[in-house]
This record gives C-alpha cells, structure tokens and sequence, in this order.
C-alpha cells in the first residue's frame, strides 16, 4: 500500500511542477492561445464538412448507378 500512495505523491508533484513549467515556459499568451486553437477548430470543421460533401456526391453518384437497370 505504501507503494501505491508514494506513486500517487510522486504523480501529483510531478503534475504540477509539470503544469507550472508549462506556464511559465509558453511561447504565447492565453488569449492568443486560445485564439489560435479557436481557428485551427474551424479550421478542421471546415474541412470535415468538405469532405463530408465530397463523400456524400459521391455516394449518391454510386446510389444512381446502381439503380439504373443493367445494359443489355
């Protein structure tokens, strides 16, 4: 057990040193931070809403092909 609550300790502490050095050692700000991962968001939205049109065009493309009736 004593095992266990010395890794807990051990965790703590080096999350927040960890978390402290993270702060103090950040190449930005907050807001622009937070700004800046604001854009990438929408970035990635935007593209998965493109290739969610591209998909579906064509899947509807493939649903019209296979309901026309077989060349004979």
């Amino acid at each position: 057990m004593r095992k266990v609550i010395d890794f807990v300790v051990g965790l703590l502490f080096g999350s927040l040193v960890g978390g402290a050095l993270a702060l103090l050692l950040a190449p930005r700000s907050g807001p622009e931070t937070r700004q800046l991962i604001r854009e990438r968001i929408n970035e990635i939205i935007e593209e998965a809403r493109q290739a969610a049109a591209e998909q579906r065009l064509e899947l509807e493309a493939r649903l019209a092909a296979a309901k026309r009736p077989p060349a004979t």
